[in-house]
């Protein structure tokens, strides 16, 4: 079954009517939900989450009885960033805590043998694909803006994700989404031309776009019909629009375990969190990145993975979620 959820802080299912009623500020989206629940007991769970997000629904439900959606949140992170000799990220180790990946698609890291390494380990792990196209850039890492036309940007955008796509289909894997990666994401957030470009692509390739909420990308994918994952970060700070601290301002990335777990539960729960100059802001996200070249990478996967297990949050892939 799909629904239009409107996200709030709380939402439940009367099965009778196959409606939801919300609770708290709202917006609409379209998403599955996934219910847990039995014919024996068919009200019963154990948990009632703050927020959440959504997958499929297999329940038993009988006439008016009042349901509630199970939390639930992929983690990803940006891999294949290596390139020839040179490696970055602790690939081997993430995959055993993330359940989606965005590969470097040769402009920022990712030679083509990287790529198919790459494949090949998400393949043995189960873990879902994406692309990471950049700004051609390799010796700034993707992470120096650049001004280029919005043909130009199509182009390389098309290029990158058909490199990896052949690599994937020959390496039996999907590619399901595709997350700008570095400046061209942080430029992106506001500026409409690059936003509008990249979700053309997205809905020329049939791809998921993974974005951050309230961003000029996930506007501009919602008007064209394009699905949109929202993103949040568990090693960056924010500034109080929603988008990301710049990596030369101090304190912009979060390197202790310990507070990117908090950091992401909250924002898993539908908390608010403190942007950079302590105010509150409210971000909402079905999938929480964790970068593999922040040190320490897999520490903190590892901790937000076993912080949100606890809290009895499940952790699916953003195919799963989104559908």
């Amino acid at each position: 079954m799909v629904f239009k959820l409107r996200l709030g802080l709380y939402r439940e299912l009367n099965a009778a009517s196959n409606t939801l009623a919300v609770t708290g500020k709202t917006e609409l989206l379209p998403v599955r939900c996934d219910l847990y629940m039995s014919k024996d007991k068919p009200a019963q769970w154990i948990r009632k989450p703050k927020a959440f997000t959504v997958v499929r629904c297999h329940a038993y439900t009988p006439e008016n009885t009042t349901l509630y959606a199970l939390a639930s949140i992929d983690i990803n992170s940006d891999m294949g960033e290596s390139f020839s000799a040179y490696k970055i990220g602790e690939d081997e180790q993430l995959v055993e805590y993330i359940t989606s990946a965005n590969l470097a698609c040769g402009f920022h890291g990712g030679d083509p043998p990287i790529m198919e390494k790459t494949v090949k380990l998400c393949k043995e792990r189960r873990i879902n694909i994406g692309a990471h196209p950049s700004f051609p850039d390799l010796q700034g890492f993707g992470r120096r803006a650049m001004e280029i036309s919005v043909h130009e940007l199509h182009s390389i955008l098309l290029y990158q994700v058909g490199a990896l796509e052949a690599i994937a289909r020959v390496g039996g894997m999907q590619v399901y989404h595709i997350k700008p990666h570095g400046a061209l994401y942080n430029i992106a957030f506001s500026r409409e031309d690059y936003a509008e470009t990249i979700a053309n692509v997205a809905k020329e390739l049939n791809k998921v776009l993974l974005a951050p909420y309230n961003s000029a990308m996930a506007r501009a994918a919602s008007r064209i019909g394009v699905k949109v994952a929202f993103e949040a970060f568990a090693d960056r700070r924010y500034m109080q629009d929603g988008s990301l601290v710049p990596r030369s301002q101090e304190g912009a990335v979060i390197r202790d375990p310990e507070q990117a777990a908090e950091y992401a539960l909250r924002i898993a729960e539908g908390e608010e969190i403190k942007s950079i100059d302590g105010k509150n802001l409210k971000i909402i996200a079905n999938s929480i990145c964790i970068h593999s070249d922040t040190p320490g990478a897999a520490a903190i996967a590892k901790s937000v993975r076993r912080r949100l297990d606890s809290a009895g949050i499940k952790v699916l892939s953003i195919r799963e979620i989104i559908g």
